[in-house]
């Protein structure tokens, strides 16, 4: 049995992030995300969000975060893919069942949201236009780089998000700079 709260209970508890808290915990989620899918073929969790997240707070464990709930990740290795993911944190094409990746970097950017506001990150959805997405510029006090980054692992478009979890923490780290 693990212990510690899961992020969603630790929200309640703390209230939102600041800044640099909030992206070392997506970093971490990162690194986490990039050994599942250096798998062949790679371990998609296609739940990811922030009851799938659990908080260590003991000095003797390797990470701050552990990644929990591998149901829907279970489903595929068994050959019994079925629609997974959760409302706010799934991305568009989590639907299909040929999920990539690209499903789990998606999770990131309302992830993000969620620990810098403490709102669900249904809030920040829309269609402004260019169809029913989420709109990072909704998101309250965060720079332009940042806003760039939560805006590309979001796109609706799996092609144009970042091509693995480690190209994403290097863009977090270089938005992050720029603050």
């Amino acid at each position: 049995m693990m212990s510690g709260n899961t992020i969603a209970q630790q929200m309640m508890v703390e209230g939102p992030l600041q800044l640099t808290p909030a992206i070392n915990w997506i970093l971490e989620i990162c690194g986490l995300l990039d050994y599942l899918h250096a798998f062949t073929p790679p371990i998609l969790h296609r739940g990811i969000r922030p009851t799938s997240l659990i908080y260590q707070s003991t000095p003797f464990a390797a990470g701050e975060i552990a990644l929990v709930d591998f149901g829907a990740a279970k489903a595929v290795i068994l050959g019994q893919e079925t629609p997974a993911g959760s409302t706010g944190y799934s991305a568009p094409e989590q639907l299909n069942i040929d999920a990539t990746p690209a499903v789990d970097l998606y999770a990131l950017g309302p992830l993000l949201a969620f620990l810098l506001t403490g709102q669900n990150p249904i809030s920040f959805y829309g269609d402004r236009g260019e169809g029913y997405r989420f709109h990072a510029e909704s998101v309250p006090n965060i720079s332009p780089a940042l806003r760039a980054v939560m805006q590309k692992v979001t796109d609706p478009d799996p092609e144009q998000r970042y091509a693995s979890a480690s190209e994403l923490a290097e863009a977090l780290r270089q938005a992050q700079q720029q603050d």
